[in-house]
């Protein structure tokens, strides 16, 4: 559920910001935003600790933490900051799944 919010976040966000004419950031917002979403419908659907979503959603949370540095904006310091919000969110998401060890 949480990576469901945090995609449909991700591609909504930039109207945030104002954002209204298309550039590769905002493209990478909608893909990599409707991809988390789709893996965690799968999530739900399969198990919320399920392996192959849980890997899935990792690396996008971890290509969207680095997409500022990317696609080069990451001196818009409100911009940066919900990217990394969303990529950090996400890959905290998936490390609570991560089995304790005995």
């Amino acid at each position: 559920m949480i990576a469901i919010a945090a995609g449909a976040w991700f591609i909504m966000s930039p109207a945030a910001f104002g954002m209204i004419a298309w550039d590769t950031s905002l493209w990478n917002n909608a893909v990599a935003g409707g991809l988390v979403i789709v893996a965690g419908i799968a999530g739900l659907a399969w198990g919320r600790c399920f392996s192959p979503t849980r890997w899935i959603i990792g690396a996008l949370g971890a290509w969207i933490t680095i997409s500022p540095w990317i696609f080069g904006y990451a001196d818009d310091w409100d911009r940066l900051l919900n990217t990394l919000a969303v990529g950090v969110v996400l890959l905290f998401a998936v490390a609570r799944c991560v089995p304790a060890r005995s």
